[in-house]
C-alpha cells in the first residue's frame, strides 16, 4: 500500500510540474538522465504487462511520465543523448489511443528544434520504424478520423 501512496504522490508532484512554466534554465538533457532512465524502466515494465494483458497497470502514470518527458525535452539541449527512443517506438504499437497520442507528442518534442540553434540528428530522426508509424498515424488523422490532435 505504501508503494501505491508513493506513486499517487509522484503523480501529484509531476502533474504540478508539467502544468507550470518550466522552473529551470534550459539545460543539457544529461541533467535529467536519472529521471529519464527511471521513466524508461517504468515504461518497459508497463509494456511487458501490456503485451501479456492488452492493458496497462497504470495508464495515468504513463501519461504523466510522457508529459513530463515532453516538458523536459522542450527545455533541454543535447536531445541526441536521449536513450529511450526504442521504448517510444514500442509504445507506438499499442492500441490505447490516449497513450499513443502522448507518445506521438513526446516524439514531436524530441524532434522539435529551436530554429535559432544548430541542427543535430537524434535517434528518432534516424529510425525508419518510428517515421513509418508516425506517417500512418498522420494519415489516419488526415482521413478525418480525429481532428483533435494538437501539438505544442
Amino acid at each position: 500500500m505504501e508503494n501505491k501512496e508513493n506513486v499517487n504522490q509522484l503523480k501529484i508532484i509531476l502533474s504540478n510540474f508539467i502544468q507550470n512554466d518550466f522552473p529551470f534554465e534550459r539545460s543539457d538533457i544529461f541533467n535529467w538522465a536519472n529521471f529519464l532512465d527511471w521513466t524508461d524502466s517504468v515504461l518497459e515494465s508497463e509494456l511487458l504487462y501490456y503485451k501479456e494483458n492488452n492493458c496497462f497497470v497504470d495508464q495515468e502514470l504513463i501519461l504523466i511520465l510522457l508529459k513530463t518527458t515532453q516538458h523536459i525535452l522542450y527545455h533541454s539541449f543535447s536531445k541526441s543523448a536521449y536513450n529511450s527512443v526504442e521504448r517510444l517506438e514500442e509504445l507506438l504499437w499499442v492500441e490505447d489511443w490516449i497513450v499513443l497520442l502522448e507518445v506521438v507528442r513526446t516524439l514531436y518534442a524530441l524532434l522539435w528544434r529551436n530554429p535559432s540553434k544548430s541542427v543535430r540528428t537524434t535517434k528518432a530522426h534516424k529510425n525508419i520504424k518510428v517515421a513509418s508509424k508516425l506517417c500512418t498515424i498522420l494519415l489516419w488523422d488526415c482521413n478525418g478520423t480525429n481532428k483533435n490532435i494538437e501539438f505544442k
